[in-house]
Formats: C-alpha cells, sequence, structure tokens
C-alpha cells in the first residue's frame, strides 16, 4: 500500500464527489488500497451526502492517517496500472458480449482482482474461439 502516492488534488476531487464509494473508489486505487474495512469504520455513521466540503475533507484525512496506521507500504502489488489494464480488459470484454459474467462494481482491489479472475477465463475462451475461426 502506498497511501503517500495520494496527493492533495486526489483528494480535493474527491471531496467535490456526492457518493462516497465513488470518492472513496479512485483514492484506494492510488493508494493500492485493497479492502474497505478501515473506511468502514472511519465513515461509519458519517453523512458523506450531507457533510460540508470542509467536513468531507477532514474525514478524509482522518482516513488517510487511520490507513497509514493500519498498514505500512508495500503490503498490496494491486497498481493503478493493473487497474487501468483490468479497466481496459473489462470494457472489451463487454463489448464483445460477455456482460453477463462480470460483476457489476469494482468498489477497490480486492473486487478488481476477483473480477479479473472472472475476467481472464472468459478472454481466453474468446481468443480461442477467434483463433479456430481463423486457422
Amino acid at each position: 500500500m502506498t497511501i503517500d502516492a495520494i496527493r492533495a488534488r486526489d483528494i480535493l476531487g474527491a471531496s467535490l464527489i456526492d457518493d462516497l464509494d465513488a470518492a472513496l473508489l479512485p483514492l484506494q486505487v492510488i493508494a493500492g488500497i485493497d479492502a474497505g474495512d478501515v473506511a468502514g469504520q472511519v465513515f461509519s455513521g458519517f453523512d458523506w451526502k450531507a457533510a460540508s466540503r470542509s467536513q468531507r475533507l477532514d474525514r478524509l484525512r482522518v482516513w488517510i492517517a487511520a490507513e497509514r496506521a493500519h498498514c505500512s507500504d508495500g503490503d498490496s502489488p494491486f497498481t493503478v496500472q493493473n487497474y487501468a489494464a483490468l479497466h481496459s480488459l473489462m470494457r472489451a470484454l463487454e463489448e464483445l458480449g460477455f456482460s453477463e459474467h462480470l460483476p457489476a462494481t469494482m468498489n477497490n482491489a480486492r473486487e478488481a482482482m476477483a473480477a479479473l479472475r472472472k475476467a481472464y477465463p472468459l478472454a481466453d475462451q474468446y481468443a480461442q474461439t477467434q483463433r479456430r475461426k481463423i486457422g
């Protein structure tokens, strides 16, 4: 986990998003956070949607401090590049008609990795079908 990869502008951007899950996802991806347990504790009972931007920023700072205390750097091998590659793969599979086999959301790295485990066999199956058609 690289919590220090989250920049001030990332935090400011997250504070503008009214949906808490949507606000946290990019930050979790940047930091390589693969579970939402710390966020769940920090944001439990906090009305994100009704909170002011200042209150959101304060709570985001508390969450980042809690994540930093929870884990040391290097705990997660999941990177922004991994997520971007997975996202591209998922979109390609959706365009090929495999969307019913794919998860509706990927809220954190753990869900993204689960999606990858589902997506890879589908991509492999499609490639083999295409090879048979060509060959």
